[in-house]
């Protein structure tokens, strides 16, 4: 196999942020650094910056690009720059401390990444999986289901510790049972004070709220198990509840 230095005429390598991207462009057969820009994350700045990878390569087809974070600050950039009809490579690991001392800029980054894959083999090259957005979608949903779940977690050990350090009428010697917190949410507590009884039900709201049983649209309704930081899908169990 060949590698990406002697079977690419150009890499174009793209140092991603949150709101502007950093591109640099390489003549894959010497290294020489061609030219480095910068263009909004922007729909519009994306389309300007593959516009002027485009003429600076005479849009040649087989120019490699390498995206760092192919698959979060670069993931709208993977998938135009892969719908223009151009080939990806998420960045290469690189070793920091061959760059100790040299000194660090956005430009610098841009050129170091896609650098960084002239001498690989293209077998070696890291392609990243399409920003589908079913996938995308999935993977907001099980971030979303994780964190309301861990919320809830967190509402009833501390209601379950309220009880047990006041009287509210509750045996909360384990964690307490649905059926308890049902008992409180409609307000049947033995509480001595209006103040525990308040604290009490706001609590109980928080559980509610984060509740998977009582937010449907939190459950996927099918039998896949989604591996969305894998971007894969395999059958398992049920992920909703």
């Amino acid at each position: 196999m060949s590698i990406v230095a002697h079977s690419r005429p150009f890499v174009v390598g793209v140092d991603t942020h949150a709101k502007s991207h950093v591109y640099a462009i390489i003549a894959a057969a010497t290294g020489a650094l061609l030219q480095t820009r910068e263009f909004p994350t922007t729909s519009a700045g994306i389309n300007r910056a593959i516009a002027w990878a485009a003429r600076l390569t005479g849009a040649d087809l087989a120019t490699l690009w390498v995206i760092e974070g192919a698959a979060s600050y670069g993931a709208l950039l993977t998938g135009a720059v892969g719908a223009a009809g151009y080939e990806v490579s998420e960045a290469a690991r690189m070793d920091a401390r061959a760059h100790h001392g040299v000194g660090k800029s956005d430009p610098l980054d841009a050129h170091r990444i896609g650098a960084a894959v002239l001498p690989l083999d293209e077998q070696q090259l890291r392609r990243p999986r399409l920003n589908e957005g079913v996938r995308a979608a999935l993977r907001i949903l099980v971030t979303s289901r994780e964190s309301m779940t861990t919320d809830r977690t967190r509402a009833v050990n501390a209601l379950t510790a309220l009880a047990r350090v006041n009287e509210l009428g509750l045996d909360a010697r384990k964690k307490l049972t649905e059926t308890q917190i049902a008992e409180v949410s409609q307000n049947q507590l033995g509480a001595p004070t209006a103040y525990l009884a308040a604290g009490a039900l706001i609590l109980v709201f928080a559980v509610g709220f984060t509740s998977m049983g009582r937010h449907p649209f939190v459950t996927i309704p099918s039998s896949y198990r989604v591996l969305a930081h894998r971007g894969r899908v395999v059958r398992s169990g049920r992920i909703g509840v």
